[in-house]
């Protein structure tokens, strides 16, 4: 992971007109600059603008950290990933900077100053807003979605252990699952959900799901990512027009989503494909509807999309990764040959 110091200055000459130029890393904002930022870049704010010529990021862009009231924000110097910027706000922002100890440690994290600028300016805009915590992952959005749609039909339809082993055996597969608040949160619901009875795919055949959830956190919490955050709330915050309701001009998107390899991608695919296929199993024995559901067929969508772009040795492990799972043939199954 990589570090940043908490404090730096970056010393070279302007790229406008030459002159020696120093500036702090990162960029230190306090509350009585919030009309400088408002009105920025045409007001002058010491440390964005050359004082010889006055051009703007005379060492170009910098990250800024802005002690608000009530919150902080941090903007972006550039591109980054989820976690690079957690990192960034673990290094730059320490707790003491947040006053008493039991208000809330919330952090903004936007693209740009002006950004940053255009919520100071019009603070009842509308933001788009992710949490960010959610980003120290690979982009499993829609992934994550199908799992759990899935496993609350499983929940719906009384399959309660059922529900709890298609979340774990993502988690079992992928660990970095672990780590997305949403799945998190569903695989403990879950577990508590399937109550005392031992799961009968448990290892030792007598485990409950609450049993394996909780080995599964002692196994994983102590390389969950910047845990030294856990009582931050961290936003990604990108402002809206506050009259048209749209991305403001000339924004741009910095957040990197890191996209998952093909072969993981399609065994996760796989694996959401089995789980509604055993749901639907399970649910017509019990009488009850059982037909595919829309996320899931997407992801066989996908798969069949995605199918003939594969090298033959990622089709072989495909196909022996299904054969695993089902004891089947991918080609059996669905029509596609794992051998050509």
């Amino acid at each position: 992971m990589e570090t940043y110091p908490t404090e730096m200055t970056v010393t070279a000459p302007c790229a406008n007109c030459g002159s020696h130029v120093s500036v702090p890393l990162p960029i230190q904002l306090e509350l009585i600059h919030a009309d400088f930022i408002a009105k920025w870049p045409a007001s002058r704010l010491e440390d964005t603008m050359c004082g010889s010529c006055g051009a703007v990021w005379p060492l170009g862009e910098m990250p800024c950290v802005y002690w608000g009231d009530g919150w902080a924000a941090l903007t972006l110097d550039g591109p980054r990933t989820g976690i690079e910027i957690l990192t960034q706000i673990a290094n730059w922002m320490p707790v003491h900077r947040f006053g008493s100890a039991g208000s809330p440690f919330i952090v903004r994290v936007f693209d740009s100053l002006k950004d940053l600028g255009y919520v100071l300016k019009h603070p009842e805009c509308s933001v788009f807003r992710e949490d960010l915590k959610g980003r120290v992952t690979r982009h499993w959005d829609d992934e994550v979605l199908a799992l759990i749609d899935i496993s609350d039909a499983a929940l719906e339809g009384r399959v309660e252990w059922l529900s709890y082993v298609i979340l774990a055996g993502v988690v079992q597969d992928y660990p970095e699952f672990f780590f997305i608040s949403q799945m998190r949160n569903a695989l403990e619901l879950t577990a508590l959900a399937s109550g005392d009875e031992s799961l009968p795919i448990s290892a030792d055949g007598a485990s409950t799901g609450l049993d394996e959830y909780n080995q599964t956190v002692k196994a994983l919490e102590p390389h969950r990512p910047v845990s030294e955050l856990d009582s931050y709330h961290i936003w990604y915050d990108a402002p809206l027009d506050e009259n048209t309701e749209r991305p403001i001009e000339g924004s741009v998107t910095r957040l990197i989503r890191q996209s998952p390899p093909n072969i993981d991608l399609c065994k996760v695919w796989l694996r959401i494909l089995v789980a509604g296929a055993f749901l639907r199993h399970e649910l017509t024995k019990r009488k009850l509807p059982a037909t595919q559901r829309a996320k899931e067929w997407l992801c066989e969508e996908k798969l069949r999309a995605r199918w003939p772009h594969l090298a033959v040795a990622e089709r072989t492990k495909l196909g022996a990764y299904f054969q695993e799972l089902t004891g089947r043939e991918l080609k059996d199954v669905y029509g596609l040959d794992s051998r050509v």
